[in-house]
């Protein structure tokens, strides 16, 4: 595997220790980590990581993950490095690597609505139209158009917001009843608002999350 990543110009690191990886004290190593720079880079090691029939897990941002001390895979695929777009008029298309708060604060200060409480969810794009993510009246699947998802056998499909199923925090990604990895997301990006309003939405959530935080934090002695 080693001198296939070499060959593809895959970043790699090895024997890497869990609490390293996730910034939590855990116990344990992980046996080699993938940074893919460019969705063929993703492509290239997903196949070969299905053929050769590895465990894998495909995740964007680790930093506060928890995993547990038993967790073991073959491979590691973090796809934070993928932060590619492609604009249009109505349209946009997002890497699966690209943080939901960034794309969300980009958006938005271009007077975008409706990505305004995706700002401060952790995580990336592609986790989130998995996931289905939301927070404060904004949800993925209000926003989503596409999925464009790579097959265990190789083959590229796009997946639109019905053939998606959202529901609350799920759709059929989450439930594995399509299989595969996510690429890219297309983003409804024609509704339009003021700078001025978004900005006053974006401080309405700002607010209410650090008042939750702190509330969260509150203790009875």
């Amino acid at each position: 595997m080693i001198t296939f990543l070499k060959n593809n110009q895959i970043p790699y690191k090895e024997h890497i220790p869990l609490s390293e990886f996730t910034g939590m004290n855990q116990m344990g190593i992980l046996p080699l980590i993938v940074y893919p720079k460019k969705i063929e880079q993703l492509k290239t090691i997903y196949l070969k990581i299905i053929n050769s029939k590895l465990s894998f897990d495909i995740l964007g941002g680790i930093t506060n993950t928890y995993l547990s001390n038993n967790y073991q895979r073959d491979i590691i695929i973090v796809t934070t490095k993928l932060k590619g777009i492609e604009k249009s008029d109505e349209t946009i298309w997002v890497e699966c690597g690209y943080s939901l708060t960034k794309i969300a604060r980009k958006l938005s200060s271009e007077g975008i609505t409706g990505y305004e409480g995706f700002i401060g969810i952790p995580g990336t794009i592609g986790a989130a139209a998995i996931n289905n993510s939301g927070a404060f009246n904004s949800n993925i699947s209000n926003v989503v158009k596409k999925v464009r998802l790579l097959t265990p056998q190789g083959h590229t499909i796009d997946l639109n917001n019905t053939e998606l199923k959202y529901t609350t925090r799920n759709s059929v990604l989450k439930n594995n009843l399509e299989k595969g990895i996510v690429l890219c997301v297309e983003l409804d990006i024609t509704n339009k608002d003021t700078i001025e309003n978004i900005q006053t939405k974006i401080k309405t959530v700002n607010t209410f999350r650090k008042s939750y935080v702190n509330f969260q934090n509150w203790r009875i002695d």
